[in-house]
């Protein structure tokens, strides 16, 4: 393999002085930005804080950094302009920026020369100290006559006694080749592979002896991708540096998405003999991203929907009941019994919930007698979010009533509660009953309040069935008759 002087990425801009591992953090956010530093601290960095873009000049003509890190709450035009005036004041200046949001959904991340590296909350510890250290590396100074100016040193430090300077850097250069974690790769001026690291092999998949002196052209047969990298090539050559996102293949075919920072490697006399590029696998991040996306929409869904659900219980509790107080009473019990359905679909990113558990979860205030005074007869079933939702409601009406007027206001009352599924005319369906037995004799309610609507008709037809709550004598009796394919995310849950 090539020596390992052959990677390292050079800054072509206007080189900065010689104090490249300081790092000043802008940001409004306090606890934010205190977070950030002390963890950076933490990790032997040399760092300063600014509340504004505004203070940043006059920072930057007093201090030498290596590298700014703007945290903003969204990528958006505000956040580009303040990035862009940063390089203006500095050109040769890495800037990091973490949002918390996107807020440009028709912009790409990461397209813009300003920005050397975008990262969206909540960003691991470990990330943001690699990507910080990254581009530490990525900003030294360029190389001297003798290979590269012993100011770029770690820690500005010279060579041990005995040994050259030159053989010192190669040392070090050679091991952070070998240990990044970053994929490392060069070209020569006939964009042929001239070097490629372990993280190389273990990113694409193919080993240095399979790619060393063959084009990278040889390895992707997409137009697309082949002019894309002539655009890229053409900005090496003309001494930009360049970064860009995109999705290439392992060698398997699998498709990865990746981060790719490059820079031109030139002769002392300024001639161009090729380029260094790191490689970052994000596939995880854009994972991680897209998944934070889908439960920001969820969450506004379901939002919506819960204010829905409360509006209408706030308002069917306040037109059939009697006084202010005893409206609160109630209406807070609601809410109570909606929490617990709600506690229980947070528990697995509102995926479902267990029947069993939800049952437990409305009845709880009978915890210490449930054996004695609840028989469940039913299989373990995982409810969709919306069917554990108004299951809930009315598992909690009927509790409720059944505690002040049925089974579970004496002592020896107790409650059958069975369900199972069974298939009618093709179509698997959800039939469960709630029988009261042991209690007072039940007399029809002389109204339709809230709770005999929800267990009598909302939960039915919110469900795509039907549902009915009958007050015989000996005590009451309901039943919920729905489609299986409306409730039932997996027929069991184990």
């Amino acid at each position: 393999m090539n020596p390992p002087h052959a990677m390292l990425l050079m800054n072509t801009e206007k080189p900065m002085k010689q104090s490249p591992a300081k790092l000043l953090i802008i940001g409004e956010d306090v606890s934010a930005r205190a977070a950030k530093s002390s963890l950076l601290r933490q990790m032997a960095f040399d760092v300063d804080e600014a509340p504004s873009a505004q203070e940043a000049p006059e920072r930057l003509a007093a201090e030498t950094y290596g590298s700014i890190l703007v945290m903003r709450p969204a990528l958006d035009d505000e956040t580009r302009d303040i990035c862009q005036n940063l390089k203006k004041v500095c050109s040769a200046i890495s800037i990091l920026l973490i949002a918390d949001t996107d807020g440009s959904a028709d912009k790409g991340v990461g397209i813009d020369t300003f920005i050397d590296g975008i990262l969206f909350e909540p960003v691991a510890p470990l990330e943001l100290v690699t990507w910080i250290r990254t581009l530490s590396r990525l900003n030294r100074p360029e190389l001297s006559a003798s290979g590269v100016s012993t100011a770029s040193m770690p820690h500005n430090k010279m060579a041990p006694e005995g040994i050259p300077d030159a053989e010192w850097l190669e040392a070090q250069l050679g091991s952070l080749y070998t240990s990044s974690i970053d994929a490392i790769a060069s070209i020569d001026a006939n964009d042929a592979i001239s070097s490629w690291n372990e993280a190389a092999e273990r990113l694409f998949g193919y080993s240095a002896a399979e790619v060393i002196g063959k084009r990278v052209q040889e390895f992707t047969n997409s137009p697309d991708l082949i002019a894309d990298r002539h655009q890229y090539l053409q900005h090496l050559h003309d001494g930009e540096p360049i970064e860009y996102q995109a999705v290439r293949q392992r060698k398997t075919g699998e498709p990865i998405e990746i981060w790719v920072r490059g820079a031109p490697i030139k002769t002392p006399d300024g001639r161009g003999v090729g380029a260094s590029f790191f490689v970052r696998d994000i596939t995880a991040q854009k994972q991680r991203e897209q998944h934070v996306h889908f439960l920001m929409r969820e969450l506004t869904h379901r939002s919506k929907n819960l204010l829905a659900v409360i509006q209408a219980m706030a308002r069917q509790s306040l037109s059939h009941l009697s006084s202010p107080q005893e409206f609160v009473t109630r209406f807070s019990e609601r809410l109570s019994g909606l929490a617990g359905s709600h506690d229980l679909l947070s528990n697995v990113d509102w995926e479902g919930a267990s029947l069993i558990d939800l049952i437990r979860s409305q009845l709880r205030h009978y915890e210490d007698h449930f054996d004695e005074r609840f028989h469940l007869d039913g299989p373990d079933l995982f409810l969709r979010p919306e069917a554990a939702q108004n299951i809930g409601i009315a598992l909690h009406e009927l509790s409720t009533n059944a505690a002040k007027y049925g089974a579970l206001s004496v002592p020896g009352g107790h409650v059958s509660i069975s369900w199972n599924l069974k298939t009618e005319k093709d179509t698997p369906r959800l039939r469960m009953i709630w029988q009261e037995k042991g209690g007072p004799p039940v007399d029809p309610p002389g109204h339709k309040g809230f709770g005999h609507v929800v267990m009598d008709r909302i939960t039915g037809q919110a469900l795509g069935g039907t549902s009915r709550a009958q007050f015989h004598p000996e005590g009451v009796n309901w039943q919920l008759d729905v489609p299986a394919a409306s409730i039932v995310l997996e027929r069991e849950k184990l």
